[in-house]
């Protein structure tokens, strides 16, 4: 049960990442892989890391 819910957790981060990297004009799947890897720690760092500029 415990695992399961780890793993909901961690795609739950990777997905929220995912969207908000790609709001931001960051890179999606690198901030969505973070977001698995490291979970909800990482939705922070993207909500602060600077928007990319066109």
């Amino acid at each position: 049960m415990g695992m399961l819910l780890a793993l909901l957790v961690f795609g739950v981060s990777a997905f929220v990442c995912h969207h908000l990297a790609g709001k931001r004009g960051l890179k999606p799947v690198f901030w969505g892989v973070l977001g698995f890897l490291f979970g909800p720690l990482v939705i922070l760092v993207v909500l602060f890391a600077k928007p990319a500029k066109h």
